[in-house]
C-alpha cells in the first residue's frame, strides 16, 4: 500500500523532486523549436507558428510601415535549432520591433498580438537552455579571427570557437538557475505551509472566541432573568407582609371584641342573663346567613364595579367573583379564572386588571390567572348599585 504523507510541505518536495529528476533533464521538456513551444494570448493557447501566422496576416492585410516585413523576419528563427548566433539575431530583430512607433507611442503597446509574441519570443530566450555548437555555414562566415596575410595560422593550439563557449556557458548558467529553482520552491512549499497552519489557529481561535460570546451572551440573559424573578418575588413578597399586617390587625381588633361579644351571648335554653336579680328573656336563636355568591363584569377606571350581578359565570361578560359579607354591604373579590377571561385580561391588562389587581409584571405567554389574595369591595350607601373599592386583589401569572 502506498504511503500517504501527511503534511502539505512534504507532498509539494516529493512533487518537486519527481518533476526535476535530474538537472540534465530539464532542458530535454522543452522542444527545440521556438515556434512548437506554447503560448496562450486572450485565453487562446497556440503555438509560436500559428500567432505569428496570425499576425503576418493581419498586417499583410492592414499595412503599417515596414511591420509586416520585420514580423516576416522572424519566421526563420522559429524552425530548427537555436545557436547562440541565432538568438543574438532573433534578439536585434524583436528589439528593431519594439522600436517601431505608431502615433508616437511603440506599435508593440498599440498592437497587443504583436506586442504578446514579441514579448512571448524575449521570454523563451531568457529561460536557460544548452545551446548547439553553431555550424560554420550557418555562422555566415569564418569562425576563427581574423589574422594578416603573411602569418601562419597556429594550428598547434588553435582557441575554441564562440559557439562553444557559449554553450558551456549556457549550460552552467542553466545548472546554477536549476539549482536556485529547487530551493526556492522549497521555501515557497515551506512558507505556504506555515501560511496554511497560521490560518487554521487562526480560525480555530475566531470559533472559540466566538463560541464564548455566545456562552457570555446566555449566561447575560440568564441573569437578567433570575433578576427579574427576583425582582418579582420582593414585590409580592412586600405585597405578603402588607397583607399580613392587615390581617394581624384584624385579628388584633377582633380579640377585643371578643370578651364583649362572649357577655352576650345567649346561654343553652335560648336565655341571656343579665344580671342575677333580673328576669331571664328568651331571645330566638340566630342562624348564620349563607354565603351570597355573584358574578360581575369588567371594573370602571376608578376601580368600582356597576352592580350588574349575574349569579351563574358567563365567560362573555363576568370577569370576577364576588362573595357577600353577612351585612349585605361589603364584599370579597377575585378574578375568575378561565382560558377566555385569561386571554382578554392578557390582551387588555390595563382595563381588565389594573384598576382591581396588583401583580409584579405581565406573562403574555401565561395561561392562568391566580388570585394570591381577595381584594375587597364596599357600598358605601345600601341602595347604590356601584361597588366601590377598598383594597385591590393580589394576582399571579401561571404558565401552567
Amino acid at each position: 500500500m502506498r504511503k500517504r504523507f501527511q503534511t502539505p510541505l512534504l507532498r509539494l518536495i516529493v512533487l518537486v523532486l519527481l518533476h526535476l529528476g535530474s538537472l540534465e533533464g530539464l532542458s530535454a521538456q522543452v522542444p527545440d523549436d521556438l515556434g512548437k513551444r506554447s503560448v496562450t494570448y486572450e485565453n487562446r493557447t497556440m503555438t509560436f507558428q500559428a500567432m505569428h501566422g496570425e499576425v503576418l496576416q493581419f498586417f499583410r492585410k492592414n499595412p503599417v510601415g515596414s511591420v509586416a516585413q520585420r514580423v516576416k523576419d522572424l519566421e526563420p528563427y522559429l524552425s530548427g535549432k537555436l545557436t547562440a548566433t541565432r538568438r543574438r539575431e532573433l534578439e536585434a530583430k524583436l528589439k528593431a520591433i519594439s522600436d517601431l512607433r505608431e502615433r508616437g507611442v511603440p506599435i508593440t503597446k498599440n498592437r497587443k498580438m504583436l506586442g504578446a509574441l514579441v514579448a512571448g519570443l524575449r521570454t523563451e530566450l531568457e529561460r536557460p537552455i544548452i545551446v548547439a555548437a553553431e555550424d560554420p555555414a550557418s555562422a555566415g562566415g569564418n569562425v576563427a579571427t581574423a589574422r594578416p596575410e603573411n602569418q601562419e595560422p597556429d594550428v598547434s593550439a588553435e582557441k575554441p570557437t564562440n559557439a562553444a563557449v557559449s554553450a558551456r556557458e549556457s549550460g552552467t548558467a542553466s545548472g546554477w538557475l536549476t539549482a536556485l529553482s529547487v530551493v526556492l520552491a522549497l521555501l515557497a512549499g515551506g512558507l505556504g505551509y506555515l501560511v496554511y497552519q497560521a490560518r487554521r489557529i487562526i480560525t480555530r481561535l475566531r470559533a472559540e472566541r466566538d463560541t464564548a460570546r455566545l456562552e457570555m451572551t446566555t449566561w447575560k440573559e440568564k441573569a437578567r432573568s433570575l433578576q427579574t424573578n427576583l425582582d418579582e418575588l420582593k414585590e409580592q413578597n412586600s405585597l405578603l407582609r402588607n397583607h399580613i399586617e392587615e390581617l394581624e390587625a384584624e385579628e388584633a381588633a377582633r380579640r377585643q371584641v371578643e370578651p364583649l361579644v362572649a357577655a352576650t351571648e345567649p346561654r343553652r335554653g335560648g336565655a341571656m342573663s343579665l344580671a342575677p336579680e333580673l328576669a331571664v328573656v328568651e331571645v330566638p336563636q340566630v342562624l348564620p346567613a349563607p354565603i351570597v355568591e355573584f358574578y360581575l363584569g369588567l371594573p370602571q377606571a376608578d376601580g368600582s364595579f356597576a352592580d350588574q350581578r349575574s349569579n351563574e359565570f358567563d365567560p362573555s361578560h363576568a370577569f370576577y367573583r364576588f362573595r357577600l359579607d353577612r351585612n349585605g354591604q361589603d364584599a370579597t373579590f377575585e378574578f375568575a379564572d378561565h382560558p377566555a377571561t385569561v386571554t382578554t385580561a392578557l390582551r387588555q391588562p390595563e382595563a381588565c386588571l389594573d384598576p382591581v389587581c396588583e401583580y409584579a409584571q405581565v406573562d403574555y405567554g401565561a395561561r392562568r390567572i391566580f388570585t394570591m389574595m381577595p381584594g375587597r369591595a364596599r357600598k358605601t350607601v345600601p341602595d347604590s348599585d356601584r361597588w366601590e373599592l377598598v383594597t385591590k386583589a393580589i394576582v399571579r401569572f401561571s404558565s401552567n
